[in-house]
């Protein structure tokens, strides 16, 4: 399954805004994906392939 990071400064506001954003356009477009929101500091430390 494709993994989706929205990703923004404190991932709080604009990073779940675009979560839903980018789940919305999946919904439409019958597509899966696993969708998360976190911070940089947060992405930078994780290591996901």
């Amino acid at each position: 399954m494709v993994k989706i990071l929205a990703i923004c400064g404190f991932g709080v506001g604009t990073s779940l805004i675009l979560r839903m954003n980018i789940e919305k356009v999946l919904k439409e477009n019958n597509l899966e994906a696993e969708v998360e929101h976190i911070d940089v500091t947060t992405a930078a430390g994780a290591r996901q392939i």
